[in-house]
């Protein structure tokens, strides 16, 4: 049934799914369950059932024995590589996806107990525990269920961990989710809003970021949503329309960003920004755009951080942010930083030539020298630099354009774009990409800002190297 099931998935588009195939698709996992993943050892190791099947495995009993083996064997460093503690380490993770919201709060409890009652000593067995406590709740922020999410929620609220330890377990959320359901994205948006993570910063922040990145994962990116979630076993994880996303999602968003206006929270301004801004969903145009029109007050600053946040938008849904991007680059009596960065970005969109004509032109009476040289280097760069296959429209576009550019060779105390990408080794499909921004000072040659971006394309696996 597999293949019949693989037939008819791949027959329909990324984004629809005739009526054949939904007739293969699994139920989808409710939050307490495991979900029923085919074809993983896991899940099918037992007789063509999940190891949960056999009564020669408990799953409580052999996280425990896993967990304090890692514990053991981490307390001397030099015998990981030979015992093998990271294998270990994964294998865990994997039992862990198995096991259902009842089971995990057993282990916890069990391990967690252990950890809490550990002597004021800190004798060996002690450390031990403590070391064996850490391992589950790791392995449990690794295994991206609906059990582990709502185990993470409950520790959150019973102040079993806090602060930064807990900043980062729910980090590791959007990068770990394996089945981001409905109702495992509204357990997420669920948390966010619980006072125990707004009352502590680090947490705070770290859920509203990484709530955001899973939003565009899994809900608004649909090439994303389609290659990293299980689309043919489950169907379509994420609405057609992203409903909750504008609906409940955005609004909530757009809100918390407004009374941090109106209180002036640089801090909370700054973090609702980039949170808007990672949904990349276009519905975030219409909350920035008060702001970015001086409707509302904000900072230089802000309003140039609110650009800058266009930034998932303009790779999600480039034909969306384009146009954006292009009036503010027009708009001369805006902060050449703003413009600068409205460059940067409306050439990560793959602009046609007629646009970039229409730039390189404007450079010969442009008021702005710092926009005269954004403009300038980056479709220079763009024509000459860009020698990778997937980045050939773009530099023939700006080739298009080069030769109406203004002939002023600018200094480097000046804002620049420069952009580069190279096949390596074409046989292999080995990649990378490169981008620099930096916006020039008044008073210095040193940069007022800059960004970078290097991207690797590594046999067809791309991956941010840095940002």
């Amino acid at each position: 049934s597999s293949s019949s099931d693989s037939d008819s998935s791949s027959s329909s588009s990324s984004s629809s799914s005739t009526s054949s195939s939904e007739e293969w698709f699994q139920d989808m996992p409710k939050m307490n369950e495991a979900p029923k993943n085919p074809m993983l050892p896991y899940f099918v190791g037992y007789m063509g059932s999940s190891i949960q099947a056999s009564n020669q495995i408990n799953a409580i009993q052999a996280v425990q024995k896993l967990c304090q083996q890692i514990a053991h064997e981490i307390q001397n460093p030099n015998q990981i590589p030979e015992k093998a503690t990271l294998a270990k380490f994964s294998i865990l993770a994997r039992l862990i996806r198995t096991m259902d919201a009842k089971q995990l709060e057993q282990a916890s409890q069990q391990l967690y107990t252990s950890a809490s009652s550990k002597s004021a000593s800190q004798s060996q067995s002690a450390t031990e525990k403590v070391a064996a406590w850490k391992a589950f709740r790791d392995a449990v922020a690794q295994a991206g269920t609906g059990p582990a999410l709502q185990l993470i929620k409950e520790w959150i609220q019973n102040h079993k961990i806090q602060g930064e330890e807990a900043a980062e377990i729910v980090a590791t959320l959007p990068m770990a989710a394996r089945v981001p359901t409905k109702q495992y994205m509204d357990a997420f948006f669920d948390l966010i809003k619980k006072s125990e993570v707004q009352k502590q910063q680090f947490l705070n922040v770290s859920a509203i970021l990484s709530f955001s990145n899973l939003v565009r994962k899994a809900q608004v990116d649909n090439a994303t949503a389609h290659n990293r979630y299980p689309t043919h076993v489950f169907g379509r994880l994420n609405p057609k329309k992203a409903s909750a996303v504008a609906r409940d999602y955005i609004p909530y968003l757009a809100q918390q960003l407004k009374d941090a206006a109106q209180n002036e929270d640089s801090h909370k301004i700054q973090v609702y920004i980039r949170a808007l801004g990672n949904t990349a969903h276009p519905k975030i145009l219409s909350v920035f755009e008060p702001y970015l029109e001086g409707k509302k007050a904000i900072s230089d600053f802000q309003r140039l951080h609110m650009v800058t946040a266009l930034n998932k938008l303009a790779k999600v849904s480039p034909k969306i942010a384009r146009p954006v991007l292009f009036r503010l680059y027009q708009n001369a009596g805006e902060a050449h930083e703003i413009r600068c960065i409205a460059v940067y970005l409306l050439m990560k969109t793959n602009p046609p030539a007629s646009m970039l004509q229409r730039m390189a032109e404007f450079t010969n009476q442009d008021p702005s020298n710092e926009v005269r040289a954004v403009v300038k280097s980056a479709i220079e760069s763009a024509a000459n630099k860009l020698n990778s296959n997937m980045q050939q429209e773009l530099s023939q576009n700006a080739n298009a354009a080069v030769d109406m550019l203004n002939a002023t060779k600018w200094g480097q105390q000046y804002s620049q774009a420069q952009f580069w990408s190279e096949d390596v080794a074409g046989d292999m499909n080995l990649a990378y990409q490169a981008a620099l921004l930096t916006i020039g000072s008044d008073d210095t040659l040193l940069p007022r800002n800059a960004f970078l971006n290097l991207n690797n394309n590594l046999g067809g696996y791309r991956y941010k190297y840095f940002s």
